[in-house]
């Protein structure tokens, strides 16, 4: 009897059995779309490459916005900064009003007190540098009112009158319907006799200009910027002079109760009727 074993191919030498092959057809098989492969392929390089363009397009495009061109300012940037500074003078007449009525002496600072707005006649210094090495020409000043409204209540505190009084050169009437700064120099024997300067000034960043402003409101409480036109090459703008971002403010001392420096410590603010100082 032969069994499926004695069926299998023999190596005639050896005697063993070897593969089998099986022979005959197989129609189809298909493992993949060749040409669908190839499209898709295609289609991711394409697909990277618009990336790889548009990512070099962006680092191209903030490049252009952190550095600009050696020797050209970037058009939102002005060429030019404005530090403002408020203080009264040590003329014993200017000073500070606090929005709290005091009853009894209060400590002395030479800091602005809290809440503390500049009495009529105090000063308001603007100094104003380039910022790049080129030249900028302040052309001309302009006051901006914001409000008016009466005189703010509180205490007055007068300023001491241990030191002279510097020289002024600008001021400006508030209680003007369209105020402007005026040339003025205080206290200088003959400053009637010369002309003061007045606008154009040129500034450039080793060349500062510094503006000492006493601003007058006798009987308002005046909130006010200062606007100064420049221009500087074909270049032109307005820089606002503010209070950090707030108006400048200055008030009459009216309405205020009135506290002067004692004339025996010069170390607080008393009443005025208090001290014979005031």
């Amino acid at each position: 009897m032969t069994t499926p074993e004695d069926r299998r191919p023999t190596n005639s030498a050896s005697g063993r059995i070897e593969k089998v092959v099986q022979s005959g057809t197989i129609d189809q098989v298909h493992v993949g779309d060749r040409h669908q492969v190839n499209h898709d392929r295609r289609g991711i390089a394409a697909l990277s490459g618009v990336v790889v363009l548009l990512l070099a397009l962006l680092a191209w495009v903030l490049a252009s916005r952190e550095s600009p061109p050696a020797g050209e300012e970037p058009a939102d940037e002005e060429p030019l900064a404005a530090i403002t500074a408020l203080l009264p003078k040590n003329d014993c007449v200017s000073g500070w009003v606090v929005p709290e009525v005091l009853d009894g002496p209060v400590d002395r600072t030479d800091e602005r007190p809290a809440g503390g707005v500049l009495a009529t006649g105090g000063e308001v210094r603007v100094t104003v540098q380039g910022l790049t090495g080129d030249s900028v020409v302040l052309q001309s000043a302009r006051v901006e009112v914001v409000a008016r409204r009466p005189a703010m209540t509180g205490t007055f505190l007068a300023s001491g009158c241990e030191s002279g009084v510097a020289p002024r050169f600008f001021r400006v009437d508030l209680t003007d319907p369209a105020p402007a700064l005026v040339p003025w120099t205080e206290g200088e024997p003959g400053a009637d006799d010369e002309p003061l300067k007045d606008f154009p000034y040129k500034i450039s960043d080793v060349d500062p200009e510094q503006f000492v402003i006493t601003p007058f409101s006798p009987v308002e409480d005046v909130e006010w910027r200062l606007h100064l036109s420049w221009t500087s090459g074909d270049r032109r703008g307005d820089l606002v002079v503010d209070d950090d971002g707030r108006p400048l403010r200055t008030t009459a001392t009216t309405a205020a109760r009135h506290f002067c420096v004692d004339g025996t410590s010069l170390l607080r603010w008393v009443p005025e009727e208090e001290s014979p100082r005031c």
